[in-house]
């Protein structure tokens, strides 16, 4: 039997916070940390820059969030 969570569809706030951390992970490889733009990464994302602060802390927590497995 499946749980109730395993048939949600993914929401709206799921996929953007998706979509940054994948905005963020070729600038991050190309540019390095100090490197990274916040602008350009939710300008790639196609979020505003509060959308970015609503899931992030900070730069650091977002490339946290990226590297976690």
């Amino acid at each position: 039997m499946r749980s109730p969570t395993d048939r949600r569809q993914p929401q709206k706030s799921d996929l953007r916070r998706s979509a940054i951390l994948e905005s963020l992970d070729h600038p991050l490889r190309e540019s390095g940390f100090d490197g990274l733009n916040i602008a350009d990464v939710t300008r790639r994302a196609g979020v505003t820059r509060s959308a970015f602060y609503f899931y992030f802390e900070n730069k650091a927590a977002a490339v946290a969030a990226l590297l976690e497995p």
